[in-house]
């Protein structure tokens, strides 16, 4: 996701799995840096995020931009990009956004969401006690097809820890 016309920063070139990296240098992967990036997992509905992403970049930075074409190829399906997070992605969409990106290889997903969207008003995603069932629900069977696909979960802490023994140290989670 590319945030600068907004003033934040551009995470296109960044990779799209866990890696560590030096406080300094927060994009660049170094095996021997000091913190772990778990970057948000978000990816197109279908189809490879190698094809899809630059093609979308390229659309977005160039001469079409203010002409809406991102939302109709989003709306038909041809370029839908979501996010791995039940504020913005229906049920159905996270399920299908994780069953394509790992057809496509991918190693880790990161389900993401903000701990008060789950009281009503305390954000845009959750108006009232319909949304947060719709909200909870959509979790609740993301999390069932994640164990009936056999997904394995893992805590920061046990991420930490792998990262450790990979690279052959000890543990500092």
């Amino acid at each position: 996701i590319d945030w600068t016309d907004i003033g934040g920063p551009d995470y296109t070139d960044v990779p799209s799995d866990a890696y560590r990296f030096h406080p300094d240098r927060p994009f660049s992967p170094d095996p021997n840096g000091v913190l772990i990036e778990l970057p948000t997992t978000v990816g197109f509905l279908r189809g490879s995020e190698s094809t899809l992403g630059p093609l979308r970049t390229k659309l977005e930075r160039g001469s079409m931009r203010g002409f809406g074409v991102i939302g109709a190829l989003d709306r038909l399906g041809v370029m839908a990009r979501r996010w791995l997070s039940p504020e913005v992605s229906t049920g159905q969409e996270l399920i299908r956004l994780a069953d394509n990106l790992v057809s496509h290889g991918r190693r880790r997903l990161d389900l993401t969401f903000h701990s008060c969207t789950l009281l009503p008003g305390a954000t845009p995603f959750i108006a009232d006690d319909a949304d947060r069932t719709r909200f909870l629900d959509a979790i609740r069977g993301f999390l069932r097809f994640a164990v009936e696909s056999g997904f394995e979960f893992r805590t920061l802490q046990q991420l930490g820890r792998e990262f450790d023994q990979a690279r052959g140290g000890a543990s500092r989670a």
